[in-house]
């Protein structure tokens, strides 16, 4: 017949504790032994979790260990009863009515599983038979498994809250002895229990304390502080604790409860358990925190304790200082460096043209008292209160060099204060020049030629028009000695030379604020020929005589006219009246000597010949004297002037080169009566000026006939230069 699952395992425990109080006579935490012929012990550990529990504690657990000694056996069944004993070992029915548990509660390691496939167990009752019944069925060898297995399962088992009318202090639990206890086993090939009777079986019996639920809801202790240094503070319905340490979130409490109470803590909208003894995590929000410790006694009763901390850190979270100045590009101004709470000593810069600043200053948010702040100077004047609210302006006036102003701010436990000095450091904004000069290569001192300044709109005008090389230092002198200068982004030197350009000098004052001045350095205002050389700077005069037009060649001299200065707005600067055939070398050598570095020549095509005293691109020095390759023509040009920028571009003429190839010859006479037929025009003043070769007031027929006696020697090119007493 088949058995139940629950009657199998009462079956195990019955007969296990019958076996204990039979052998053992059962008492609480003792162990009794029966002795077999064939010895081979089987022990039966009983353990409570936990051993002592409150009335109202709900579920404990029993574990259960089945070990033994023996050898060449499988585990072969089981059969005892679990049951609440009297201290004399006899079933106590009636703790056993307050007893239950979940068949599907109990759990049993890999091992037993596997032995415990057919098994049944029963509830606790309050017949005879209570406790609960552990036992195997088909026990045979197929169920088996080798004795050197640990046999392990746990048993939750619930105690009702109504056992506190027993007015209990502990139960004890152990198999019990009303029913026989069994632990069989198999040998190898059997099909059933071959020994079950004679086993020897070591059972402890285990005690489990129960307490009365307390009604203390009282602190026996409570600690507060950062990390693990905690404090102590007295237990009172009301406590205060003041922290030091700007780590808010740091803050940690310790509470300990007299005598089980649960606790929870409540920090503003944050909840949290606290287990008594243990350290527990309190962030802290700044200023005033009202804390509240609550506590829950076993049987319901609650009390709650009020733990108010309070930030004693007195801070500022921001600190800015304005100068009254106009000087909105000046760098050093306001606080040297940024704010920083833990920095308490500043330096502020203001301007001296402005002794006036406005200060502000804000309270950490959290670590002040009414936001307030305390304003005390010393050597300047502040306007209005000496306390002033977080976040607002202070005037301050009169500032003087090493005036102070104190920003004071409290602390949130009222007591607390912290002092931030600002240091008033005056500094210039004065970025005028007293002097400016250049310095020419010859020593020359040349000053600013103010109305020259004023015509090219820049400040300061400088004409080298007595040096040979065009270069020169600046000599400066600023109206303070705190300012600094730069020219052209480099730091000023007397020594260093410049060449002919316009500049720009910055002056930098020691707020940081800055002036630029414009300065022009130029050489010679025009081109200068030689006072030996044949040929002259022309233009072309139109005059109108009986109402007819006519055009003549004339020389600048004879009109009283310095080249560069008085042009009279005339299209292009031309010189002119040059011989046919002339090299390079000769031509330049006919203007001034010390001018030559300032000339570049080109032709027609914009190719550079000579670059201030050095052949051109891709020529030579011979190249310059070579007057079949690369003599002077009509439509040349000049670049007259040491920078990049030209100060003139002057274009040659030739003259009887009306085509521009340098040579004087029948292409010219056919150029001149292409133009009389109009068949091709000359458009550039250089052209017709080198077409008047008679001077007779317009290119005709005379001008083409001249150019064949040039051609046939019978008159020389120079026999047609412009002669004005002879005009």
């Amino acid at each position: 017949m088949k058995i139940s699952y629950k009657q199998f395992l009462i079956s195990i425990l019955l007969t296990l504790l019958s076996v204990c109080l039979i052998f053992s006579g059962i008492l609480m935490s003792t162990e009794k032994t029966t002795y077999a012929a064939d010895s081979g012990p089987t022990t039966v550990t009983l353990t409570a979790n936990p051993s002592t529990i409150p009335y109202n504690a709900g579920t404990f657990t029993i574990d259960i260990r089945i070990e033994t000694t023996r050898t060449g056996y499988l585990w072969g069944g089981i059969n005892f009863y679990l049951s609440p004993l009297t201290d004399d070992g006899i079933v106590d029915t009636t703790v056993a009515s307050y007893l239950s548990y979940e068949d599907s509660t109990i759990t049993f390691d890999d091992g037993f599983k596997t032995f415990y496939t057919d098994s049944t167990t029963d509830y606790f009752d309050s017949s005879t038979n209570a406790g609960v019944r552990i036992a195997t069925s088909n026990m045979n060898v197929t169920k088996g498994i080798d004795c050197s297995t640990v046999l392990n399962f746990r048993v939750p088992i619930k105690i009702d809250e109504s056992i506190r009318v027993e007015n209990l202090d502990h139960i004890n639990l152990g198999i019990r002895s009303t029913k026989a206890n069994s632990i069989g086993f198999l040998k190898a090939g059997a099909t059933a229990v071959t020994d079950n009777a004679s086993t020897t079986i070591v059972v402890n019996n285990t005690r489990l304390g129960i307490k009365i639920p307390s009604s203390d809801a009282t602190l026996s202790g409570l600690e507060a502080g950062f990390g693990t240094d905690l404090q102590p503070i007295t237990p009172t319905d009301n406590m205060t604790f003041t922290v030091t340490d700007p780590n808010l979130n740091n803050f940690n409490i310790r509470p300990t409860a007299n005598d089980g109470a649960t606790i929870t803590i409540v920090n503003g909208t944050t909840t949290k358990p606290a287990p008594s003894g243990e350290i527990t995590n309190v962030p802290l929000t700044g200023g005033r925190n009202e804390i509240k410790i609550n506590m829950t006694a076993e049987d319901g009763t609650t009390k709650t304790y009020t733990l108010i901390v309070t930030m004693g850190i007195a801070r500022l979270g921001a600190l800015t200082v304005t100068p009254g100045t106009t000087h909105t590009d000046a760098t050093k101004k306001g606080l040297d460096g940024a704010f920083d709470s833990e920095k308490f000593e500043y330096d502020a810069f203001i301007p001296r043209d402005r002794l006036s600043a406005k200060v502000q200053g804000a309270i950490l948010t959290g670590y002040g008292v009414s936001n307030s702040i305390r304003v005390k100077v010393s050597g300047c004047s502040v306007v209005g209160a000496t306390t002033v609210t977080s976040g607002n302006t202070i005037n301050i006036n009169n500032i003087t060099e090493g005036s102070t102003v104190t920003l004071t701010a409290t602390a949130a436990d009222g007591v607390t204060t912290k002092d931030y000095v600002v240091t008033f450091r005056l500094v210039n904004v004065n970025t005028a020049i007293d002097s400016l000069t250049a310095k020419g290569t010859s020593g020359t001192i040349y000053n600013n030629d103010s109305a020259k300044a004023t015509e090219n709109s820049v400040n300061y005008y400088f004409a080298l028009d007595t040096e040979t090389v065009f270069e020169a230092s600046f000599v400066l002198t600023l109206s303070d000695p705190a300012a600094s200068a730069q020219i052209n982004g480099e730091a000023y030197s007397a020594n260093k030379m410049y060449e002919l350009e316009t500049y720009t000098l910055t002056v930098t004052a020691e707020a940081g604020n800055k002036t630029e001045y414009k300065v022009m350095l130029t050489g010679p205002l025009a081109l200068e020929i030689n006072e030996t050389a044949k040929m002259q700077f022309l233009m072309e005069e139109q005059v109108e005589e009986d109402g007819d037009t006519y055009f003549y060649r004339r020389t600048y001299a004879e009109k009283n006219w310095t080249h560069g200065i008085d042009d009279k707005d005339l299209e292009r600067f031309v010189v002119g009246q040059i011989v046919p055939e002339t090299s390079i070398q000769d031509f330049v050598s006919g203007f001034v000597q010390s001018q030559i570095p300032m000339i570049r020549l080109y032709d027609k095509d914009g190719t550079l010949l000579y670059n201030r005293g050095n052949p051109g691109d891709g020529l030579t020095e011979s190249d310059l004297t070579d007057t079949e390759m690369y003599q002077i023509t009509t439509g040349m040009y000049i670049e007259f002037g040491a920078g990049d920028t030209p100060l003139e571009t002057i274009y040659c003429s030739v003259l009887g080169d009306v085509n521009g190839d340098g040579y004087v010859d029948t292409s010219d006479n056919i150029t001149i009566l292409s133009y009389i037929r109009r068949v091709l025009e000359l458009n550039e003043v250089e052209y017709r000026l080198s077409a008047y070769i008679t001077n007779n007031g317009n290119i005709d027929t005379s001008q083409a006939i001249e150019v064949l006696t040039i051609i046939r020697r019978i008159h020389s090119v120079e026999d047609h230069f412009y002669k004005p007493e002879s005009n």
